[in-house]
C-alpha cells in the first residue's frame, strides 16, 4: 500500500484480519475451492459504484476470501486472461500481499 503511514497499514491489517476472524465464526473452511482473478483489459475499468479498477476490487477480494480458505489453496489464487498463472500471496500482512 504505497503513501500509507506505517501506523495507517496497522491499522488496515487489524480492520482485515477482524474481518476475516468474523467470517471464520461457524464457517466450513475446509475446501477444495481456489479463488480466481480475472486480469484481462477489461478489469482495468473503474468497478460501478468506486473510484477502483474493476482489477484492485478483485485482488482485495481474492485476498479475503483466499484467507478464509485451508488446505492446499489457502493463501493462493489463480489469475487468468490469455494463460493461467498460480500465485500464492507474499507477505506477512494483508497490506504487504
Amino acid at each position: 500500500m504505497k503513501g500509507f503511514k506505517p501506523y495507517q497499514r496497522l491499522l488496515v491489517d487489524k480492520q482485515f484480519m477482524g474481518l476475516i476472524e468474523t467470517a471464520k465464526q461457524n464457517m466450513n473452511r475446509d475446501s477444495s475451492f481456489i479463488v480466481c482473478i480475472d486480469t484481462s483489459g477489461s478489469m482495468g475499468s473503474t468497478a460501478k459504484g468506486t473510484n477502483m479498477s474493476s482489477y484492485n476490487v478483485a485482488k482485495a477480494m481474492a485476498l479475503y476470501f483466499s484467507h478464509l480458505l485451508t488446505g492446499k489453496f489457502a493463501n493462493t489464487f489463480l489469475e487468468f486472461n490469455s494463460e493461467v498463472k498460480m500465485h500464492t500471496w507474499k507477505g506477512n500482512t494483508p497490506t504487504e500481499q
